[in-house]
Parts: structure tokens; sequence; C-alpha cells
């Protein structure tokens, strides 16, 4: 986990909308071995095994923060992911990459506890997607009953659903209410 690739931001995505009630089981991070599914997914944390403890404090902080996103409330919500990255043990040192290049490196000692490195990369990648792209790309689908939180990079800055799937749910049901 040296340099900060859009890895993070998916997994941190995928940690956010772990539960989804539109699934006939709404909980996706039900044990450990759903957490490791997800590092292997990301090619994160290879080397480490979650525990149950991880897990509910994973989901602890996911329900915090997808309220808090919901909420559309700034300050709580930076303060929120400043507390976490508080205690990370992240380091930040600049890089040279040649030819007169240069990237900042992200480093987490490996002794850190698993939970601290975790909280990390969601909090820190989320708010670099905060300072990229501001509060209002933070959105929400509104293809009920989906509540998926996602990042609207569009150039008009109006994604209103996570994906296609979605949006074609949605408006096919306009469509025949429009219709009936």
């Amino acid at each position: 986990m040296k340099n900060y690739n859009s890895d993070w931001l998916t997994f941190t995505l995928d940690i956010i909308n772990s539960y989804d009630p539109f699934f006939e089981v709404p909980e996706q991070l039900s044990s450990p071995n759903d957490l490791n599914s997800l590092f292997k997914k990301h090619d994160l944390f290879s080397f480490k095994t979650s525990t149950f403890e991880d897990v509910l404090a994973i989901r602890t902080y996911r329900d915090e923060l997808r309220a808090l996103i919901q909420e559309e409330n700034d300050s709580r919500l930076v303060e929120f992911l400043v507390q976490y990255e508080s205690n990370s043990p992240m380091q930040l040192r600049l890089s040279t990459l040649g030819n007169g290049r240069f990237t900042f490196v992200y480093e987490q000692p490996d002794k850190a506890p698993l939970i601290n490195q975790i909280f990390a990369i969601c909090s820190f990648s989320l708010g670099k997607e905060l300072v990229d792209y501001g509060r209002e790309r933070l959105k929400s689908c509104i293809a009920k009953p989906c509540e998926e939180i996602f990042i609207d990079r569009s150039k008009n800055g109006r994604q209103r659903f996570c994906g296609k799937k979605c949006s074609n749910r949605f408006h096919v049901q306009k469509h025949r209410q429009r219709n009936t």
C-alpha cells in the first residue's frame, strides 16, 4: 500500500455499500470471510486476516458514515473522517519517479492494527474525493430501494443513479406509472 490508487476508493465504496436493502440478505459483511474476500478482490492486506471484532467495527464505521453522507452535514462528515484519520498509522512522503516527475507515497507500518489501516484507507480516499470533486458529487442512488453511495464523476454533475441497472429500473417504473 504505497501509492494511492482508485482501488482504495473502490474498496471504500464497497465497504460503505456493504449493506444493501435491495438484496434478500442486506448485510454483505457478516463474517471475517466476507471482509477477507473484499481484501482479496482489491488486492489489499494480502497477508492479513480479519476478526469478527474487525467486522463489527467496520459495520459501525460504515453505518455512521452512511448516515452522515445522507444527512449532508459537511462539518460533521469532515469531523468524522478527521477523527479516523487522526488514528491513522499512514505516513505521507514525497518521492521521485524520475524524469522530473514526483509522487506522494503513503506508507502504513505492517505492525499497525488492521482495523486502523482499513479506517485510514477509507477515510483518506473518501476525503481525497471530497477535495477533488466536492461534497455535491458524493451522492446516494435515487432508485429506491437502492441506497448505493457513489461519486458522481459526470461532466455536468447530474448523475442520479449508481449505475445503468438502477437507472433503467427507475425509468421503466416511471414509464409504467404514466401509462396506467
